[in-house]
């Protein structure tokens, strides 16, 4: 029974370890730069906390109403929507919580690319994970597993001892 038990249990585990990679290395390997929302300024569409995936696009690709990423100079990541298109070939962008429209506007070689798609809390997911914390529980989480391979082994051992003494 304990077996079954955990079988069962390492199998949950493991699924999930393979789901929260999946959320966290898959964009990568297919060309997608991902990066958690650390502000309100997307809301209500994009929450903070949020992992929003972004591609890399050709600047003239860019159309008014397109969520990009973007770096100031400063080199903090911007994530914004694009409210217009500038004579000079630049951007305007604007957060949708926001009344007005951002201060500077954007040049080509600061577009990272375009936001091609989000998942609300992913983003707080991968900071804690990525924390000295997280890091402990992954740690913990991996030690868990493997004692749930080592328990019904272990069970087994006693169990053929006390069927070899009753021999």
């Amino acid at each position: 029974m304990a077996r079954k038990i955990c079988n069962i249990v390492r199998i949950i585990l493991l699924a999930i370890i393979i789901f929260v990679a999946v959320l966290l290395v898959a964009p990568k390997v297919l060309g997608f730069e991902s990066m958690v929302v650390l502000s309100g300024s997307m809301e209500p569409e994009i929450a903070v906390g949020s992992m929003v995936y972004v591609k890399s696009v050709d600047f003239e690709d860019i159309e008014v109403g397109d969520v990009i990423s973007f770096k100031l100079s400063d080199g903090t990541m911007v994530t914004h929507r694009v409210a217009a298109i500038n004579p000079d070939g630049t951007l305007t962008t604007k957060g949708d919580a926001n009344d007005t429209a951002d201060n500077s506007p954007v040049k080509e070689k600061q577009l990272v690319g375009m936001v091609k798609g989000y998942l609300p809390f992913v983003g707080k997911l991968s900071s804690f994970i990525k924390s000295p914390l997280g890091i402990a529980s992954l740690v913990a989480f991996a030690i868990v597993v493997i004692l749930l391979s080592v328990i019904p082994a272990l069970e087994d051992k006693e169990t053929t001892k006390e069927k070899n003494k009753k021999l």
